[in-house]
């Protein structure tokens, strides 16, 4: 579970440093993403202008944090759990696959609850923050969790029961 945690910490401080750089280099500035975040989830700040979003909100600024270490969070602890699974081989392909399919479910899920949001959300940049957080996530969670089932094993050796095991012989009791 640690491991979870802190590589949900560190995808999440890699995905909103990049999320903020793209703010201020698109000339959105730096709190449009973050507010923006927040505007879907408080109905009455999604009809704010683009101005409105450009500039510090404090609500918009908790609220945003709070849902971004939530999800950061449980994110990682999907990767600490599901990384022992997958070999050495597709770790990175891994890190990058999830980002993506990610990306394209909230996509479509967006587009479908609140096109408004949908619209002022630029899919590019968003795409590229969550690989940056499936990559850094991935990488602490690997040191962390150690390296994943060998390829001459596979993941279903770790996960049969010594019950299932055939008996051995010449051992007591058998």
């Amino acid at each position: 579970m640690s491991a979870g945690l802190k590589g949900g910490l560190a995808g999440g401080l890699a995905m909103a440093i990049l999320a903020m750089l793209c703010g201020a280099l698109s000339g959105r500035g730096i709190w449009y993403p973050i507010n923006l975040l927040s505007a879907g989830f408080l109905s009455t700040d999604i009809t704010w202008t683009a101005t409105d979003l450009s500039g510090f909100q404090g609500t918009c600024f908790v609220l945003a944090v709070i849902i971004h270490l939530i999800a950061s969070l449980v994110v990682g602890l999907l990767y600490a759990a599901t990384f022992p699974m997958v070999s050495r081989r597709f770790a990175l392909i891994a890190a990058f696959a999830a980002p993506m399919l990610g990306s394209g479910l909230l996509h479509t899920v967006v587009g479908i609850v609140n096109p408004l949001l949908d619209r002022r959300i630029d899919w590019f940049w968003f795409a590229v923050s969550q690989i940056a957080f499936g990559i850094v996530a991935g990488i602490v969670v690997s040191r962390q969790v150690g390296s994943g089932p060998s390829p001459v094993s596979g993941s279903r050796e770790r996960l049969r029961s010594p019950a299932s095991s055939p008996p051995r012989r010449g051992t007591a009791g058998r």
